[in-house]
């Protein structure tokens, strides 16, 4: 692929080590509203085609560097999609958060609910991570609350671990649920994929 088309080519230095990744600008802003801001705006970055990510980490870059160009969440070991941890599809979700990359959080959230279902696991062990780090309303939120309501049966010691508002979000999903619609450890057919997407204003799947 030459480095002229797709508008060219731009380096994004990621974690303390910056360790540089070399993207094509136009798949970047496609994909992201943050990084077409970033590289067609006013910014310093725009004009020296480089941004640094100190914060971010390597791992999670890499699988969106090999997202922009194949659609696909693959790890630099081969491991695809609901085969990556839970942890990871997580930290996915919220860097698709953080840099507006919807299609990135869509597919983190389609190989969550494959991963939960296959495996008849929830992310109680990151319960607390995942609230510190979105709001009220959130679709990933809404994806662990309703795939613990749909599970056979709660962990007392786990749940006691969690953050008050998961606890509240987890009795409120209850108290919408009948009992027919708690049977069972995965999340019901009726709730498909788009209830846990994120979209623009007017969008569905």
């Amino acid at each position: 692929m030459c480095s002229a088309c797709f508008g060219g080519v731009v380096t994004i230095e990621v974690g303390a080590e910056k360790k540089a990744f070399v993207i094509h600008k136009d798949l970047l802003s496609f994909y992201s509203d943050y990084f077409r801001a970033v590289f067609n705006g006013s910014f310093k970055e725009s004009v020296e085609r480089k941004l640094c990510l100190v914060h971010e980490d390597v791992d999670v870059f890499d699988i969106f560097n090999a997202f922009v160009y194949t659609n696909q969440l693959r790890d630099k070991n081969g491991v695809i999609g609901k085969d990556l941890s839970t942890f990871m599809l997580v930290r996915l979700w919220l860097f698709g958060e953080q840099h507006l990359v919807p299609a990135l959080q869509n597919a983190a959230a389609d190989a969550l609910m494959e991963r939960m279902a296959e495996y008849d696991k929830s992310p109680f062990s990151i319960m607390t991570h995942i609230y510190a780090l979105t709001i009220d309303g959130s679709p990933l939120r809404r994806l662990v609350i309703d795939s613990q309501v749909h599970r056979a049966a709660c962990n007392k010691d786990k749940l006691a671990k969690w953050p008050q508002e998961a606890l509240v979000d987890l009795a409120m999903a209850f108290s919408d649920r009948t009992p027919t619609s708690r049977k069972g450890s995965k999340i019901p057919v009726s709730h498909d994929k788009c209830c846990y997407h994120v979209h623009s204003e007017g969008e569905h799947c």
